[in-house]
């Protein structure tokens, strides 16, 4: 039943990404680093998020995955 909502809900599956990328960014944070090390995981992960792969309808922005990121990893 997941994956059928996965698969055919644009909006489940971003949320449901988000989380997973979110942790894993948290992960990551984890370890000492400098701000610009930060800043460039973040730009990367936020690519991924919005990758072509995952095929969201109506498609997210980079802008709103950064801002998405932020706001998940702050919580």
């Amino acid at each position: 039943m997941w994956w059928e909502i996965y698969l055919n809900d644009s909006e489940f599956r971003y949320y449901e990404e988000l989380l997973a990328h979110a942790a894993e960014m948290r992960t990551y944070f984890q370890v000492p680093g400098d701000r610009n090390a930060r800043a460039r995981l973040l730009t990367f992960t936020a690519g991924r998020l919005v990758a072509p792969l995952y095929n969201y309808q109506p498609p997210r922005t980079f802008a709103q995955a950064i801002g998405d990121l932020r706001q998940e990893i702050e919580k």
